[in-house]
């Protein structure tokens, strides 16, 4: 008893393989619902950023929204150590739905615990595919002398039909090695 028969095990493994790829479409799914995953990416370092600012709204039970608000002060962390003084950092937001933009400021002082006199730093907004999924990357130019703080918001489109704003806003920090 308990025994699989010769002849019911391609159709069992074709049920779980089929079972497994619906979960991961509902999971890859689910999860442009929410507010993206998002790392820091210069040359062959990349790090996870945290979130310190965000306005999102999703679509509940019933059909009800529910937004989410969460303000407070940029880390400026993780830090990310860089060799040369011409950097291109990468903001990586792994999130299907094309960002509507993308805005970054820095600055090398801090005031108050926000950037003291941020400059807008130009953005550009690529898309990239990997094993199947979209996402995006935000690339920057940068002159790092000895450090410089970066402060990037990206902004999306509520797509859930709440009528809100969807926003986060990221920070990290580039530390030159002498």
């Amino acid at each position: 008893m308990g025994r699989v028969r010769p002849r019911a095990r391609p159709i069992l493994v074709l049920g779980l393989v089929m079972a497994g790829g619906l979960a991961t479409a509902c999971l890859g799914w689910a999860n442009d619902r929410h507010v993206p995953r998002a790392d820091v990416s210069v040359g062959a370092t990349a790090k996870r950023l945290s979130p310190w600012s965000v306005e999102w709204v999703k679509s509940g039970r019933h059909h009800m929204c529910s937004h989410e608000s969460v303000d407070g002060i940029p880390s400026f962390r993780p830090r990310v150590g860089v060799g040369h003084a011409h950097v291109t950092p990468r903001v990586i937001f792994h999130k299907r739905q094309r960002p509507r933009r993308v805005i970054a400021y820095a600055d090398n002082r801090l005031a108050n615990g926000y950037l003291a006199n941020g400059k807008r730093v130009p953005v550009d907004l690529r898309a990239r595919h990997r094993h199947g999924h979209r996402y995006w990357v935000a690339v920057m130019k940068a002159h790092v002398k000895h450090r410089l703080l970066f402060a990037v918001t990206a902004f999306w489109r509520d797509s859930e039909g709440c009528g809100g704003r969807e926003s986060a806003g990221w920070s990290f920090g580039l530390v030159r090695h002498s």
